[in-house]
């Protein structure tokens, strides 16, 4: 369990001694200089925590109060492209060391070397930040971000680790986007939404040994083990009058892939919502 002393703890050491360490590692500090990695990252991190539109004249008086004078201009002439990779590296290091849950001990996922859950989030950006980080422009509205950031992450249950967030542009496809870190591991199982849904991606997948549980995309053509396409609504219609509530049969994905599968589908209640 995470508790606020240790939380504190290690908050104090990612902005403190990691930060100084990464900055070295990659290259925002070269030499010996008066604006340290971990004033850099507290000045910035904890001004914008407090006020979000803060510019460098607030965050440069900030970087004073941690006992380093320097000018608005002096601090804006730090914020390189090499800066945002030392950052990208400290965000890393804070969500390896701070984000975690409790391990799931459900009997049935103990089967699995590991459970890998991923999902994805769009960030919008200021538009000054589009030819680097160019936003999907799928909105024609005229107050659609033409700027956006998509951070993917990756859960794993059975020991409550997270793996993330890799940054992506926010046009990219999670699809597209979709490796965080080591590949899942032979004998896990990988969960994902629609957005990840790929034929190609989840037969190699399993021809690593990865097993994976996904919900059906509409347009999948479904086939029976003998090569017989299946009417899916009629399919499911007639088995609506079967006592049943749950069914579980083996099928094949794709015209062109016939990816073996299984599918499973469950009776919702009338009065279970929506």
């Amino acid at each position: 369990m995470t508790t606020i002393p240790k939380l504190s703890r290690i908050l104090n050491e990612v902005v403190t001694e990691r930060a100084d360490a990464l900055a070295r590692s990659s290259g925002f500090v070269r030499r010996r200089s008066k604006l340290s990695g971990a004033v850099f990252v507290q000045a910035l991190v904890f001004g914008w925590l407090g006020t979000p539109t803060a510019g460098v004249g607030v965050l440069s008086r900030l970087a004073g109060a941690l006992g380093v004078r320097i000018t608005p201009q002096g601090l804006e002439q730090r914020c390189t492209k090499v800066a945002a990779t030392y950052l990208q590296e400290v965000l890393a290091e804070g969500v390896k060391r701070l984000i975690e849950s409790e391990p799931t001990a459900v009997p049935i996922l103990r089967r699995f070397t590991g459970v890998y859950i991923q999902d994805s989030t769009t960030v919008p950006l200021p538009d000054a930040l589009a030819a680097e980080w160019p936003a999907c422009g799928n909105s024609g509205a005229p107050e659609a971000a033409t700027a956006s950031l998509k951070l993917q992450v990756r859960l794993e249950l059975a020991r409550g680790t997270i793996t993330g967030p890799a940054l992506h542009a926010g046009r990219a496809s999670d699809r597209a986007t979709v490796d965080v870190g080591d590949p899942v591991p032979a004998g896990a199982l990988f969960i994902a939404d629609l957005g990840y849904f790929s034929l190609p991606y989840l037969r190699a997948l399993g021809e690593r040994g990865v097993s994976w549980l996904s919900r059906l995309q509409v347009q999948t053509a479904v086939f029976t083990p003998d090569g017989r396409r299946l009417d899916l609504l009629a399919w499911l219609r007639r088995h609506a009058a079967t006592p049943a509530t749950t069914l579980d049969e083996p099928v094949a994905l794709g015209v062109g892939q016939r990816l073996p599968a299984r599918l499973l589908v469950v009776r919702v209640p009338p009065d279970a919502g929506s």
